[in-house]
């Protein structure tokens, strides 16, 4: 059921890039902040 109701917008999407012979990418960038400290845990005894 899933399938049969977005197959049109799949098929859709394909022939939009086969048409302009490219993947359809996001064109933002991400701007946050670049790394964050992530404490390791201490393994459990």
């Amino acid at each position: 059921m899933f399938v049969a109701s977005r197959i049109t917008g799949w098929t859709a999407h394909v022939m939009e890039q086969v048409a302009s012979n490219s993947l359809i990418r996001p064109l933002s960038e991400y701007n946050g902040p670049e790394e964050r400290h992530v404490a390791v845990a201490t393994p459990a005894i």
